[in-house]
């Protein structure tokens, strides 16, 4: 407990991919709130695929769960409002003949109101994409990500695969800009199976 009668948050979750839970990855988040913020982690973990059992083929991931909150603050007011982004969308492929991995994440919001309700509608909040590389000697692939179409860079992503051959794979991501008077923060996991 800090000072502020607040305890520190740890979670595993088991999310869902499709119809089924996931057999092989786990998101993970910490909350903790120095003060008067709150800072939210995430992470991904499981059972890694070795790095000796790749699939013979080029993987398309098409099943997805995120796990994350994005954060707008106006730079004028310092009002702060918090979304959910469980409804986003992403692509994802693994080619393991040349170790290209490419990612991108199209970040969908719905606002929390007051008392913690979630708003009946979405608010789209940016494409973001990378393009990262597996070299054969170590298990994880990260690279920054770039805010679509106009290439800005502000965070990146960091992850591997779980399960035989790639079944399944998971990352975390990060992302900051300032546009015009916003300060977009988002944060979260990606969990994937194809």
């Amino acid at each position: 407990m800090d000072a502020n009668n607040f305890g520190t948050r740890f979670a595993i979750t088991q999310t869902t991919l499709g119809t089924i839970n996931a057999e092989y990855v786990r998101a993970t988040r910490v909350l903790v709130r120095p003060g008067n913020t709150i800072v939210n982690a995430f992470c991904v973990i499981g059972v890694p695929t070795l790095l000796t059992d790749r699939p013979a083929a080029a993987v398309t991931y098409s099943q997805f769960a995120y796990n994350g909150t994005a954060f707008i603050t106006d730079r004028t007011t310092g009002a702060r409002r918090q979304f959910d982004i469980s409804e986003s969308t992403a692509q994802f492929t693994a080619n393991p003949t040349n170790g290209a991995i490419n990612v991108s994440l199209t970040i969908v919001g719905r606002e929390f109101l007051a008392g913690g309700a979630l708003a009946t509608t979405t608010t789209a909040l940016g494409t973001y994409a990378g393009q990262s590389g597996i070299d054969g000697t170590q298990q994880t692939f990260g690279t920054p990500l770039t805010r679509q179409p106009d290439g800005s860079v502000g965070g990146g992503f960091s992850g591997w695969f779980f399960g035989p051959q790639g079944r399944e794979a998971g990352l975390a991501f990060s992302f900051r800009i300032i546009d015009g008077n916003n300060d977009l923060v988002l944060g979260g996991s990606l969990t994937a199976r194809r």
